[in-house]
């Protein structure tokens, strides 16, 4: 009886965990009625900026590629590895991920990561490991300068441009 009793109560709790998500689920959609078109309108304005550009998925990777390469190798950071990440759907939003792994002194990986947090179309740091790698020599003084290896994880945003409404039909007599 044990099994069966532990084994109900898991499925009474994933019950109860349903039902609160649906309740929640219920509320949101509740609340976007009352929002008007006009509302809707400005919020998507105010959106797009930050969004990645491109008509497709595509395009939306190549332009989270293009701009995480403007901001690192703009810092003087060497490329070693650069891979996308399998896109995840959340709504009518997706999320495009870049491994990136490559090295630069502590001065260039702290400037870039500066300039990512700047950038728009928003590029957000996911993971950030870094480790010292060995001690360069600075070009404009001549002191030790540690370098630094970086594998860092950029994330930026993409909504599927939205199909033009289908105009009504004309009724002839």
């Amino acid at each position: 009886l044990r099994p069966l009793f532990r084994w109900s109560q898991e499925a009474a709790e994933q019950l109860a965990d349903a039902r609160f998500a649906l309740a929640r689920a219920q509320s949101v959609a509740l609340s976007d009625k009352a929002l008007s078109v006009a509302q809707t309108e400005q919020a998507e304005r105010e959106l797009l900026p930050s969004l990645l550009n491109g008509v497709n998925e595509s395009e939306a990777a190549a332009s989270l590629q293009s701009a995480a390469d403007r901001a690192l190798r703009g810092e003087a950071l060497l490329v070693e590895s650069a891979l996308s990440v399998p896109t995840l759907e959340s709504g009518g939003i997706r999320r495009l991920s870049l491994d990136w792994r490559g090295t630069g002194s502590e001065g260039a990986v702290i400037r870039a990561i500066a300039t990512l947090e700047r950038t728009r179309p928003l590029i957000w740091v996911e993971r950030l490991t870094l480790r010292a790698t060995e001690v360069g020599v600075s070009t404009s003084q001549q002191t030790p300068e540690p370098r630094l290896s970086i594998e860092v994880r950029l994330t930026g945003f993409w909504a599927p441009p939205a199909l033009p409404s289908p105009q009504p039909a004309k009724v002839t007599h």
